[in-house]
């Protein structure tokens, strides 16, 4: 194996390390991936076995017990890894996972009798000789069996690889792009998405910083409609090899810097990422050709007002976040104008429910609760008041304005939940069985006031619910369920890193 090479760096495989869970006696290492069938594999040391791929199953492989060498070739056409190999040692005593995609074959060298398992194993596995010269790999001082050393060559199988990659591209109707698709919103359009339309491809796009998290798509990243990317969406030249790879029929753009807190401390940063990343997409979809491009602005880009402001509203931004937002929807309206882009806009106001990163004021208030202390109100954001949206119900709207909304029109996406903060708060504490009705100011701190607040967002939805939208969750009724989700999940966002790198597919 002197020449193999030893780093990990195939595009599509990544390390996942489990949950540990332990008690007096030992230590069980969780396997994650539920619904999965298990196949285990007794190896013997100094036995080689391998190779084999599937065509049209991932898997998930790890060492239970001694310790093994493993193997991975990239087998699909056009990656930019493709026929290259990775080399890595699995032992129990450091478990981890491997994620082998299909289209990637493998094998394994024991260094001493062991024991493995293979996820989601299918009987289409299909044998690749291992001493094939095509696949440049040097082994020596092994035992084989005779049906390892049966196997056909590459160039016997090509073929067979060639049509199982064209037809992986071309068996859905649609390819959907959803950029910041790790994110609170994003990931249920993903999910939303990628359960209703089997017949479309749902891509997420995800740089994966601290707002996102890779487990909020572990209901479809087994889904065989489904693939995440990481990466940014200020890298030009990847994006624009993402868009020539797979030919886009929609982009749903949601990636964003946005606290507004942190906007007013570095601003530039929002600047990149919130302009020049969105005009990169745009640019993209110019060069590649799109049927709709939904772009996902803020109602904050209409400042506060008394007034419930449509779609026609002037535009008074008050923070460089918002601005930010506006400056790309200035962007927008010149690649409309110029290019025939078809782009429709939305204007969402606050969402909420499951996987919303904590320092948002909902999760904020469940979690400092949960741990028993008082819910902190800035002095100056005491009489603000603001409109809430369940998160479902949000990406039902983005379902609807994406097969229905008119390029070139706005369409605001907001619920009339309008609470005061201070109210929010007291509906928590009493839902959260913190203190009963009337003394709730208990668990209530007033504390410095924020360095630039506005007192009220509200947005006329009328134009949505003419496309057919109607709200199915209730405000308490919503929050009753983003309670019950962060019980349940008090360590989500402490764990997330446990991905090692990138979660399925990287372009160079």
């Amino acid at each position: 194996m002197d020449n193999l090479d030893k780093k990990p760096i195939l595009t599509d495989s990544y390390l996942l390390k489990p949950e540990c869970i332990s008690s007096e006696y030992e230590t069980n290492h969780y396997f994650p991936f539920k619904n999965e069938s298990l196949k285990f594999i007794s190896t013997t040391q100094n036995v080689l076995g391998g190779l084999y791929f599937s065509l049209d199953s991932d898997h998930y492989i790890s060492c239970i017990n001694g310790d093994v060498l493993f193997v991975i070739i990239d087998l699909k056409i056009d990656s930019p890894t493709y026929l290259k190999s990775s080399l890595l040692k699995l032992t129990s005593k450091e478990p981890c996972y491997i994620f082998i995609p299909k289209l990637h074959a493998y094998g394994y060298f024991s260094i001493k009798n062991s024991l493995l398992f293979i996820s989601n194993y299918t009987n289409d596995h299909l044998g690749l000789n291992i001493l094939d010269e095509s696949l440049n790999l040097k082994f020596s001082n092994f035992i084989m069996s005779d049906k390892d050393r049966k196997n056909p060559s590459l160039n016997e199988i090509r073929s067979l690889l060639n049509t199982s990659y064209t037809n992986g591209l071309n068996q859905f109707d649609k390819t959907v792009l959803i950029t910041g698709g790790a994110g609170f919103i994003g990931s249920h359009v993903a999910i939303l998405l990628t359960k209703r339309y089997p017949n479309y491809k749902v891509i997420v796009l995800d740089k994966l910083e601290e707002c996102s998290n890779i487990n909020n798509l572990n209901e479809i990243r087994n889904l065989k409609n489904f693939l995440f990317i990481k990466g940014d969406i200020c890298d030009f030249e990847a994006n624009k090899k993402i868009f020539q790879k797979y030919k886009f029929d929609y982009v749903i753009h949601f990636a964003a810097q946005t606290h507004v807190d942190i906007s007013l401390i570095e601003p530039l940063i929002f600047t990149k990422t919130n302009v020049l990343g969105t005009h990169n997409l745009l640019e993209c979809s110019r060069l590649n050709g799109i049927e709709k491009f939904v772009h996902v602005s803020t109602d904050e880009v209409y400042g506060t007002t008394d007034k419930i402001p449509n779609i026609n509203q002037p535009l008074e931004p008050t923070n460089p976040y918002a601005c930010s937002k506006l400056a790309a929807e200035n962007i927008i309206k010149a690649y409309q104008k110029c290019y025939k882009i078809p782009i429709v806009i939305t204007r969402g106001n606050n969402a909420y429910g499951p996987h919303q990163y904590v320092e948002k004021v909902i999760p904020k208030f469940i979690n400092r609760l949960l741990e028993n202390k008082k819910c902190c109100i800035h002095k100056n954001c005491y009489d603000s008041e603001r409109d809430f949206m369940y998160v479902t119900d949000m990406a039902e709207a983005f379902d609807l304005v994406l097969h229905k909304g008119v390029p070139g029109e706005f369409y605001n996406i907001g619920a009339s939940n309008s609470v005061n903060i201070v109210e929010l708060a007291k509906k928590l504490i009493v839902l959260m069985g913190k203190a009963k009705e009337g003394e709730e100011n208990e668990y209530i701190e007033v504390v410095k006031g924020r360095l630039l607040n506005d007192e009220r967002y509200r947005i006329d939805s009328s134009k949505l619910i003419e496309l057919g939208w109607e709200q199915k969750i209730s405000f308490d009724d919503g929050l009753v369920r983003t309670i019950e989700w962060y019980k349940a999940n008090q360590n989500y966002w402490d764990k997330w890193d446990i991905v090692i790198d990138q979660f399925c597919d990287k372009l160079n």
